[in-house]
């Protein structure tokens, strides 16, 4: 397979890792996946032989590169069942990799490393010694990669719905309009409901002595950050911009507590800002939708595999 391209490089980490929620135990599996007709696991319902899961595997090892990160047994384990599911759903759905990609990129790689002129005989020695395999196996690890970035990226080429004009006001207010305000929490409901009726009838720093609270202050600042920092309720915030301060909220959870928040200042943008921006507001709506579409597709996807692993876990 692919005996002209059989040449030396070093091989570039881009190997998607899609994070699943897989509950693995790692485990070195170098001594039982040479078991022929062993069952390494299911997936869509069909049984896994340790010589298919074992090729996931090693690949997972190679394009780790020794990274801390992605080295460890239960990572490497993680990332070989995740790849192995999604070569399956890529077959099922007929995509396949081509000779003729295959050996693009491995050009590519080479051209990447300055590596030219190389001997068939340089590049199997360089797979020999480097990855340890046949050249013809290292190659179909390869492909099954290709695939499964394929895939994906396939996947996510596919368009999305267009982000409508409240959408795009929606990212300029997140980021634009700066709110100053202060908050005060309760253990328990009747107590915030209790100081934000006070609140609005007197005032705030009257309800605030009152009930011997002591409010945290925080502002200007843009409401992305707000909800960041003060862990806000990002919708939340976008609501009290239909009001004018000084204005005081019902009560709402944080945490383990209630809240009330008292609005003390809001500062609009130059409305031109919005129209200057449109086009990046726009773009990163979309990429926004087309993760959330992934991670609904990626969890689905799971789901229909219905991984079992039947590899051993580890000693404890």
């Amino acid at each position: 397979m692919l005996k002209s391209m059989r040449k030396h490089t070093k091989l570039i980490i881009w190997i998607v890792s899609i994070l699943f929620g897989l509950t693995l135990g790692g485990v070195s599996v170098s001594s039982i996946l040479n078991k022929e007709g062993q069952i390494a696991g299911e997936v869509f319902g069909k049984k896994i032989f340790f010589q298919e899961y074992d090729r996931f595997y090693k690949a997972a090892q190679i394009f780790s590169f020794g990274n801390e990160d992605t080295d460890t047994p239960d990572t490497l384990r993680q990332n070989a069942w995740q790849s192995l599911i999604l070569a399956r759903e890529a077959k099922n759905q007929g995509i396949q990799v081509t000779d003729e990609e295959v050996r693009s990129e491995i050009n590519r790689l080479l051209e990447a490393q300055g590596v030219m002129n190389v001997t068939p005989e340089i590049y199997k020695k360089w797979v020999q010694a480097t990855v340890r395999e046949e050249p013809a196996i290292f190659e179909k690890q390869l492909r099954e990669l290709m695939l499964v970035q394929k895939t994906i990226r396939q996947f996510n080429e596919a368009p999305v719905e267009e982000p409508a004009g409240a959408e795009i006001e929606q990212r300029f207010k997140m980021e634009h309009f700066k709110m100053t305000a202060s908050t005060v929490s309760f253990d328990k409901i009747e107590e915030a409901q209790e100081f934000q009726k006070q609140a609005a009838g007197s005032s705030w720093d009257h309800a605030a002595r009152a009930k011997n609270a002591e409010p945290q202050t925080f502002g200007p600042d843009s409401l992305v950050n707000l909800a960041r920092q003060k862990d806000l309720p990002i919708n939340f915030l976008l609501d009290l911009t239909k009001h004018e301060p000084p204005y005081i909220s019902e009560p709402f959870p944080i945490q383990d507590r209630f809240a009330v928040l008292q609005m003390s200042a809001l500062e609009a943008p130059d409305p031109a800002l919005l129209k200057e921006n449109e086009t990046k507001y726009r773009d990163e709506i979309v990429q926004q939708k087309k993760i959330i579409r992934f991670l609904t597709w990626s969890n689905q996807l799971m789901q229909r595999a219905n991984l079992k692993d039947y590899l051993p876990k580890p000693e404890s």
